[in-house]
This record gives C-alpha cells, sequence and structure tokens, in this order.
C-alpha cells in the first residue's frame, strides 16, 4: 500500500461507522476481508463518501466474555478504507478493509442498528532526535523476521527490501504477519511513536527467535 494513502488520512476528522471486534483485527498498512452485518453494508452503500470506517475492539479482558454488549470499547483503533466485495448480498456481506492510519474514538452511539464515532487520525510520530538508529533497526526487525517465519513471511521479506519503507509502516506490516497474542496487537496499535513501537516488535521477534532456538524438548534430553 503506498504511504501516499496513509498521509491522505491522517489529519482526518469526523463521524464514522465503528466496526466493533473482539480482536484487533486490522493494523494500518495491511489489508484484508471481513464479514458485516446486512444492516451495516445497507448504511455503507448509502453513506456518501469517504468510504473509511473505524475499527475497533473491546477493552482487554472482555474479549472471551458473553456479554459483549455491555463491554467497554477501547479508544484506539485503526481507521480503515473498505471496498465492498462484488459478490455482497444481503446474506452475505464482505468487506476488503485496508488499514490507512491510527485513530482515537469518542462519543460512540447506535444508529439504525449501526454504531458509530466521532474519530481523530493519531499520525504516527517520529521523535526528534530519534531514540534509535532507524536504519539499524530496520535491518534487525527484517532479519529476525526472516528467521523466526514461513516461507510465505519470507517472500514477504523479499518484496520489502525492494521499498525504502518508513519505519512506522514496516513495523506495522511485519507485525500484522506474526502471530502475536491479542495484548501485543492492542500494545503496538495503541503506540503512535514509531521508535518505541519497533522496540515493541523487536522484543517480540527477539522471543520468538530464542524459542525457536531453544526448541522441544531441549537438545540435550535427546537419546
Amino acid at each position: 500500500m503506498p504511504a501516499s494513502l496513509h498521509q491522505k488520512w491522517s489529519h482526518f476528522q469526523g463521524e464514522l461507522p465503528l466496526l466493533v471486534l473482539p480482536e484487533v483485527l486490522l493494523l494500518p498498512y495491511s489489508c484484508r476481508p471481513v464479514q458485516i452485518s446486512a444492516q451495516l453494508l445497507m448504511y455503507l452503500r448509502q453513506r456518501p463518501e469517504p468510504q473509511l470506517l473505524g475499527l475497533a475492539t473491546y477493552e482487554p479482558g472482555w474479549e472471551c466474555r458473553n456479554d459483549l454488549a455491555l463491554a467497554p470499547i477501547h479508544e484506539q483503533g485503526c481507521l480503515a478504507e473498505f471496498t465492498v466485495s462484488a459478490g455482497s448480498n444481503t446474506d452475505q456481506a464482505v468487506l476488503l478493509l485496508r488499514g490507512v492510519g491510527r485513530m482515537r474514538l469518542s462519543n460512540v452511539r447506535t444508529h439504525a442498528a449501526v454504531t458509530l464515532a466521532q474519530v481523530v487520525a493519531v499520525p504516527d510520530r517520529y521523535p526528534s532526535p530519534p531514540a534509535i538508529d532507524r536504519g539499524r533497526r530496520r535491518e534487525e526487525l527484517l532479519q529476525l523476521f526472516g528467521q523466526s517465519c514461513d516461507g510465505t513471511a519470507s517472500a514477504l521479506v523479499a518484496s520489502t527490501l525492494q521499498h525504502e519503507l518508513s519505519l512506522g509502516y514496516l513495523s506495522d506490516l511485519l507485525a500484522q504477519n506474526l502471530d502475536l497474542p491479542q495484548a501485543a496487537m492492542l500494545e503496538l496499535l495503541d503506540t503512535a511513536n514509531v521508535d518505541y513501537r519497533s522496540d515493541l516488535l523487536l522484543d517480540h521477534l527477539r522471543a520468538d527467535a530464542r524459542a525457536t532456538r531453544g526448541g522441544y524438548p531441549p537438545g540435550f534430553s535427546h537419546n
């Protein structure tokens, strides 16, 4: 996804339909499909531009409970452009989502069975002076990601190396393709400070690398 698309929405403010899910579905710079209700599909088709919605999740600890109607919504989320899948109908509606940035939400309300919220885009923040060597950090992330992931992920690394992605873009793209726990995904989504976000991702990748090297059972127990 071109960085220019992310920049296009970096100062967005306004009311948007909100898709609230039990888990962090999408980080900025990534794409994926999601099934939605017929009511939301109808609302989106009747709504004027922009083709934009907010992706949100519940506060930690509520995702496994049965009373989600009472669950508080986490105030940070992902701003996403959407395209209605060509095969969508009133029985099975699918949106193709593309994350374009972080957001902060407030004033959540329900209208005609659709959840709406006031949304403010939260752009990536690059501290000055930098807290890290960003070029070196980029190399560390790519190296560890390539070591800890499968062939599909290795292809992603090869593709990434062909482009000079920003550290924020790279961190989100790699994190989306890791099997991280929800608490970790939520922490990454909450973190607009790019240097610190790359610290968090580096910690997860190092932990994965240690686990991969260690194996199970440990080598000394083999007969």
